[in-house]
């Protein structure tokens, strides 16, 4: 969604804890609110999402088989998980270790601020990153073909737009992608 205004979805069954968390978090964002995963779900695949806070405990789709879910289809979403569970490591291992964050319950306002703060710092890093890599990659092409080689244009410029096109999609990585990079999983350093 790149570095403008950003997307926080806020995932949890009770509704007035939902909007509660939604206000907290407003001044990092748009923030959309979800009482299902399977809403969260809709919410992910119709616009884009940069944080997700998903709780745990749900009826229906738990918050592990929600992130699980959201991981399948978006690789670059971060995501916060919230529970009250004592069990923190499982949870983690639960949800692939692909969290950027676990706020236990009961959550303090303060923690959760600052989970999600990071988890958009993070984010920008990995956008920088990635139009870092870019501009490396565009550097390295030579400018000039080889005499007559219209085939080395052709590399060049299907390289360049094949670039162009990751850095796009890993933006937001949908399940329909007909290649490889959707298997990618981003993980923090």
């Amino acid at each position: 969604m790149g570095k403008g205004k950003r997307s926080i979805l806020v995932v949890d069954d009770e509704l007035e804890i939902a909007e509660a968390l939604a206000a907290l978090l407003a001044p990092y964002g748009k923030v959309r609110v979800a009482t299902s995963g399977v809403q969260a779900l809709e919410i992910v695949r119709s616009v884009p999402v940069d944080v997700a806070v998903v709780d745990y405990q749900m009826p229906g789709m738990d918050g592990v088989e929600v992130i699980r879910r959201i991981r399948s289809e978006y690789a670059l979403i971060r995501i916060i998980l919230v529970s009250g569970s004592p069990n923190r490591a499982f949870l983690e291992a639960a949800a692939g270790g692909n969290l950027s964050s676990f706020i236990a319950k009961p959550m303090d306002k303060g923690e959760l601020q600052a989970g999600v703060k990071a988890a958009l710092h993070e984010l920008t890093q990995l956008e920088d990153d990635l139009r870092q890599a870019e501009r490396r990659m565009l550097s390295m092409m030579p400018t000039e073909p080889d005499a007559g080689s219209c085939v080395h244009l052709q590399r060049r410029g299907t390289l360049i737009e094949g670039i162009r096109w990751m850095s796009r999609r890993l933006k937001q990585i949908p399940k329909d992608c007909n290649c490889n990079i959707a298997a990618l999983r981003f993980r923090a350093s």
